[in-house]
């Protein structure tokens, strides 16, 4: 797993969830967290930035590192479309992964995952402009991105 990789898995997802909840009346919003594997902490940001950039609010673990059930735990309690977890779980601490999590907190499943593997090849160019661009995640510039630690 590499930055490029996270943003196409991030701008895949982020279209799939606009595309199921473009009726929904509340703001869209994930939840993002990571443990402390190798680069985990600069590959949530990434995707939390990009979501950002899309006007979705972004519950971003960024001060802590957190156990991948917290997220689990943290899609319905914050009333989420869906949480990202960047970690590896069970692999070599090398390793990094990618877990996505529904709005029912649970991770996804078929045919979610396919469908949004679809996104993710359709879009596999980085967003110019966005891509990369983490100064949307300076809490003194935006009402978008929140650290949920006391709320959870």
């Amino acid at each position: 797993m590499n930055e490029l990789t996270v943003i196409q898995a991030t701008q895949g997802l982020l279209r799939y969830i606009q595309a199921k909840f473009k009726d929904e009346k509340e703001p869209l919003a994930v939840v993002i967290g990571f443990d402390a594997r190798h680069e985990s902490h600069q590959f949530a940001r990434l995707a939390a930035a990009l979501f950002a950039h899309e006007q979705f609010h972004v519950y971003l673990f960024d001060s802590i590192t957190v156990p991948t059930p917290l997220i689990a735990f943290s899609v319905p309690k914050l009333k989420c479309q869906a949480g990202i977890m960047i970690t590896a779980s069970h692999n070599p601490k090398q390793d990094n992964g990618y877990k996505v999590y529904w709005k029912n907190g649970a991770q996804i499943i078929s045919p979610i995952d396919a469908e949004i593997a679809e996104l993710i090849e359709k879009n596999l160019e980085p967003w110019k402009g966005k891509a990369w661009q983490l100064d949307v995640l300076d809490k003194n510039k935006s009402t978008l991105v929140s650290d949920p630690i006391d709320k959870v």
